[in-house]
């Protein structure tokens, strides 16, 4: 299992190619106790100077990681495809 890079909330990410007033998408996790890891796919927004995350419920944001790239992973393996429920063609 690879090692990931965790960063404090502090440290920003670098910003995206596509709109310099955003960082590129991350994982955000919240402050949990030990026993369990939330997370959420969030970003820094460089005009107001705050984090946002996707998801609807209310977090206390404590560190956050780059979403790894499987495109290495995946062309180098006979991966199985393997449809979520209400997947539509």
């Amino acid at each position: 299992m690879p090692d990931y890079k965790f960063f404090p909330m502090n440290e920003l990410p670098e910003k995206s190619v596509d709109d310099p007033s955003f960082s590129k998408t991350v994982l955000v996790y919240d402050k949990t106790d030990n026993n369990h890891v939330f997370e959420n796919l969030g970003y820094y927004d460089f005009e107001s100077s705050e984090w946002t995350h996707f998801g609807d419920e209310s977090m206390q944001l404590i560190c956050w990681c780059y979403v790894p790239d499987p495109k290495k992973f995946i062309s180098s393996n006979d991966l199985e495809i393997a449809l979520h429920r209400g997947y539509r063609p």
